[in-house]
């Protein structure tokens, strides 16, 4: 009997039919989706005692460490267990498939990294079909996590703006694979009903979704396991209202994720969740490969606004333009009363002089409106055209320069949101670099932003928090 996918092949669902074969060839990955458990260990226990085939609970553990158990074993461990053939020490017993052909050699080194301790030998060789996306990429989405009745996680902002990047990409990506969309890209979640929320929002926007060979493919990594697209889009949902620890439970959910994209991997989510996820952990690895080139970002803002914010705010701005942004921020430190944040992954003195945001931030700060800016350790201090040191140095001189006009700069780790917050009131957001865009050139891009104004204070409060609490040095210094 041959057993595909073995890995997600249950015990009790293979058990029977085993025993009538004489010899069982089982192919399958232990590293990527496990079966789904039926029982819990409580009732696995309590069914083996009552067939004899248990008479002590500390036997149960050899049992789950043989892989026999039905709570989280499969026909795949019960295999290796069993084989006498071990072709490489450092791997699991049995047959080792090491050749990887499917995915760019950048993207499966992620999964080299995660699960296959660099075993796998990245032999694909043929560049991407387009060559405008890198394999690793993100769109940052300032979304908000939340838990409906149903108790499966959803992040709307990122199911619309998911659906709105792929109706705006549609044309483009046609062009260059020479295929529909729909078999180009396909979508990933942790969460099930994230998936339903991205297929209504996907069908809103006359794009076919389903399993058919002219629909794509939205779901959770089960959806994916055995098959693969040049492109594979992954919603993380996570955000700074509710980061849990579900992707990181289990590494087999972003190995399967990452390794079902042969050319792309694009990630949609709260990146300041993910950039400060624990080290060790699946989503802090795939933070590493994320931000490991400023390219690496789009820059893609939906056209909507929050919806759990439309309820707390007058009806919502939408800025377009470096112009439109500099007068924002301009109005801003006209009307701020009390205290005003600024959140910008990167600044640059310079870049604040020439907009003539300089003057006017020091002008409110000298009327005792408490003035803090968030900006990025990473971000400004390394740098491709420059060496560090002399990148460091310049930050280290403009973050003085702005304390000594009367500011508070406070250095973090992995910020990724641009944000102006002002009293309890006034909240922009958007993709918009407040302290270093530029305003003229051919480095000016299109920004959005999207303003909201009402009663605030709790959102601003909780993103303040999750600032602070990522504060890697103040100027200047703290007392």
């Amino acid at each position: 009997m041959i057993i595909d996918e073995a890995g997600q092949v249950a015990p009790d669902v293979a058990g029977a039919s085993m025993a009538l074969t004489k010899r069982v060839l089982a192919i399958g990955d232990v590293h990527q989706i496990k079966p789904v458990a039926t029982q819990s260990q409580t009732v696995d226990v309590g069914n083996l005692a009552h067939q004899g085939l248990l008479t002590t609970v500390e036997k149960y553990e050899a049992l789950r460490e043989s892989g026999r158990s039905v709570v989280d074993g499969s026909v795949m461990r019960i295999a290796q267990a069993a084989s006498r053939y071990h072709y490489l020490e450092q791997a699991e017993p049995g047959m080792f498939l090491r050749e990887h052909r499917r995915c760019l050699n950048e993207i499966i080194a992620y999964c080299n990294d995660l699960c296959y301790r660099g075993l796998l030998q990245p032999l694909r060789g043929r560049p991407a079909i387009d060559a405008e996306l890198p394999p690793f990429g993100y769109v940052h989405v300032d979304g908000r996590a939340e838990t409906p009745p149903s108790g499966s996680r959803i992040n709307r902002l990122e199911a619309i703006t998911i659906a709105e990047w792929l109706a705006e990409q549609r044309g483009r990506l046609e062009a260059a694979h020479g295929k529909p969309l729909e078999q180009i890209v396909g979508v990933v979640t942790p969460f099930k009903a994230q998936a339903n929320l991205i297929e209504r929002e996907c069908l809103a926007r006359d794009i076919k979704v389903g399993g058919g060979n002219a629909e794509m493919t939205v779901g959770t990594v089960h959806a994916l396991q055995g098959a693969e697209r040049p492109i594979v889009l992954f919603s993380a949902v996570y955000s700074r209202h509710d980061d849990g620890s579900f992707i990181d439970n289990d590494p087999s959910i972003l190995n399967v994720a990452v390794s079902r994209a042969k050319d792309s991997f694009l990630v949609f989510g709260d990146m300041d969740v993910i950039g400060t996820a624990a080290r060790g952990t699946p989503r802090h690895l795939l933070g590493r490969y994320l931000f490991s080139h400023e390219s690496n970002e789009l820059a893609f803002t939906a056209s909507v606004a929050r919806p759990d914010l439309l309820a707390l705010c007058q009806t919502p701005r939408l800025i377009n333009n470096a112009e439109a942004h500099d007068q924002c921020i301009q109005d801003v430190l006209e009307r701020v009363r009390a205290e005003m944040a600024m959140v910008s992954p990167w600044i640059s003195l310079g870049r604040l002089e020439e907009a003539g945001l300089l003057a006017a931030l020091e002008k409110t700060a000298a009327r005792g409106v408490d003035i803090t800016i968030y900006t990025d350790h990473h971000f400004n201090t390394t740098s491709a055209n420059q060496p560090d040191a002399q990148k460091t140095s310049l930050f280290e001189r403009c973050c003085e320069a702005l304390a000594e006009r009367g500011m508070t700069v406070k250095v973090v780790n992995q910020v990724h949101s641009k944000l102006i917050m002002a009293d309890s009131g006034f909240l922009c957001v958007g993709s918009y670099n407040w302290a270093s865009a530029a305003r003229v050139g051919k480095y000016k891009n299109m920004e959005t932003s999207m303003l909201y104004s009402g009663d605030l204070k709790a959102e601003i409060t909780l993103q303040r928090d999750a600032l602070d609490a990522r504060v890697r040095k103040r100027y200047p210094e703290q007392a």
